[in-house]
């Protein structure tokens, strides 16, 4: 398996809800013209069978598109996709302001999660600490009412990504792979 593939499998958890819940719902929101986010991930491969790699573990499955540099990450667990998420190239600033502030003009102010070592005390200096690998920029959207989350992210490894989330699906997979299941 991939490093940039396992990473996504087993990324840190973002929300805690009931699964059951999410298991009556079929699709939660088309992200990305087309990917069904907590829909059947079976269907996904029926509709586009075009994907340049897959990777298993356990009851968790993941497939890549490629879009020319880019990358769509379609991750699923039970069948039932948690996470769809893009990957940008190139990666640039003006490419995570410019998704920002789209971001920031559909669902409002984000929360700040980024991690950077102490001496970034500017943008320029936690600029060059995602590049070298010491920091990372992560902000999180949770719109009120909706069983998703957004996050724009920007590190060394996969560059400037954005990813939808199905939060209680999300959670339950996180906790099986806690658990070793």
């Amino acid at each position: 398996m991939s490093r940039k593939l396992r990473q996504l499998l087993l990324a840190p958890i973002i929300g805690m809800a009931s699964f059951g819940a999410l298991a009556e719902e079929s699709c939660l929101k088309v992200v990305f013209d087309g990917y069904c986010l907590g829909g059947d991930m079976s269907a996904q491969l029926t509709k586009d069978p075009r994907y340049v790699q897959q990777e298993r573990n356990g009851d968790r499955f993941a497939v890549v598109y490629s879009l020319g540099q880019e990358s769509i990450y379609v991750l699923s667990y039970h069948n039932r996709i948690y996470k769809v998420l893009h990957r940008y190239d190139p990666t640039t600033v003006l490419r995570f302001n410019d998704l920002e502030t789209i971001l920031r003009g559909k669902y409002g102010p984000p929360q700040d999660l980024s991690r950077y070592p102490g001496y970034a005390h500017n943008r320029a200096a936690r600029i060059g600490a995602i590049r070298r690998g010491e920091g990372e920029a992560e902000l999180l959207w949770t719109p009120a009412g909706q069983p998703w989350s957004v996050t724009l992210g920007w590190t060394r490894e996969l560059g400037i990504t954005l990813d939808y989330r199905a939060k209680a699906l999300d959670a339950e997979q996180r906790r099986a792979a806690s658990a070793g299941l």
